[in-house]
Formats: structure tokens, C-alpha cells, sequence
């Protein structure tokens, strides 16, 4: 089911997040990845000497390699999953019924959060809500649309410093990071956001 387009796309991503901070950054520091599908970023970091711990609300997602701890969780519900030094929160967040909730329990529980998600394009305060199926949306049947606004006034109050990330080498297929936010209050499938949240 992973095996399209997500194996470059997730290079992409791991590249990118390897130009801000070098491997052996990530040696003996505890990592989460949640919405993890097939664990790809809980794989990389236990080769980087992490110890990674994986978590999908799907628990058939969760037959994983030895090294790497798993948790069964739904975001929509409390965090019960603890404090990590590092938080993986790949492209999860627009598939929540309470994304503000979901952040803001991710920012709380990490020391350093690596956030992408698709996104609303404005900078007010906004998200709407849609229908989702398929193995790969949400668990729960709902995911949102929030817009860039909403989460770096999150991030903002959260009193942590963060950067946005509008690399151009993240783009992979519909999935593109370097676009301008105007306040237009549009979505479009794989137009994205992400940010480096905390150290």
C-alpha cells in the first residue's frame, strides 16, 4: 500500500530534515513517529542510533523490525504516549478531528517536532472539516483543513522557536512545500507545510 510514491517522497523528507541536523544528532535520543504506516522514519533513526518508538492508530501497521518499539493509538483521543525527544508528525495532522489538540499534545510531549502536514492557504485563524476514507486517511472518517495561520499561532504560543521549512527539494509528485500563503482560503490536494519545532 506504501509502495508508490511514498519511498522517494520520504527520502525527500529525511534529507531535508538531515540538512538542519546531522545523523549523529539523533544517537541515543528517544524519537516518536506517529502516524507511522510503515515506519520509515522510525527505521532511519534506529540506524542513526535513536531509539525509535512508532505508533499508528492501525495496528496491523505495527509489525515492526526489532529495535523499534510500537504503540497503538488513535491521536483523536488523550496522548497517552509520553515525552520524546524527538517527534516525527508526517503529513497526520489533516487526517485528526482536533488537529489544534493533536499539535499542541505533540509541541507539549517533544523536545524538537518535525511537522508536515497539508494545509489551508491563509494566515487567519481557520479549518474546515471533511469526509475522509481509504488506508491512508483518516482512521476516524473525519480529517480538516487547517490553515498555516492557525498553526503558527500555535506554535507561537506554545513559546517554542521554530522555522518553516519551504524547501524546494521537498517537492515529489503533487506534493510541493515552496508556495506563497495567500488569503484565499484554499486547499489543494499535496500542497503542504513544514516546520521545525523546538532545539
Amino acid at each position: 500500500m506504501f509502495s508508490d510514491h511514498y519511498p522517494t517522497w520520504n527520502n525527500k523528507r529525511i534529507n531535508v530534515v538531515l540538512k538542519h541536523y546531522d545523523e549523529n544528532y539523533f544517537s541515543g535520543k528517544t524519537v516518536l513517529e506517529v502516524g507511522c504506516g510503515h515506519a520509515f522514519f522510525s527505521k532511519k533513526m534506529l540506524e542513526y542510533g535513536a531509539i525509535p518508538t512508532a505508533s499508528d492508530a492501525r495496528e496491523e501497521y505495527l509489525n515492526l523490525p526489532e529495535g523499534i518499539s510500537s504503540i497503538a493509538h488513535d491521536l483523536d483521543g488523550e496522548w497517552v504516549l509520553g515525552k520524546y525527544d524527538v517527534v516525527f508528525h508526517f503529513g497526520v495532522l489533516y487526517h485528526l478531528r482536533d488537529p489544534k489538540k493533536a499539535l499542541i499534545d505533540a509541541i507539549e510531549n517533544s523536545n524538537l517536532l518535525f511537522l508536515e502536514t497539508e494545509v489551508l492557504s491563509s494566515m487567519d485563524d481557520k479549518v474546515i472539516f471533511r469526509n475522509e476514507k481509504g488506508y491512508d486517511q483518516a482512521f476516524n472518517g473525519v480529517g480538516n483543513q487547517l490553515s498555516v495561520g492557525s498553526i503558527e499561532q500555535i506554535l507561537i504560543d506554545s513559546g517554542k522557536k521554530y522555522i518553516r521549512v519551504d524547501d524546494p527539494d521537498l517537492k515529489w509528485f503533487l506534493h510541493h512545500y515552496d508556495w506563497e500563503v495567500v488569503e484565499d482560503d484554499s486547499w489543494k490536494t499535496g500542497r503542504r507545510k513544514f516546520w521545525i519545532v523546538g532545539e
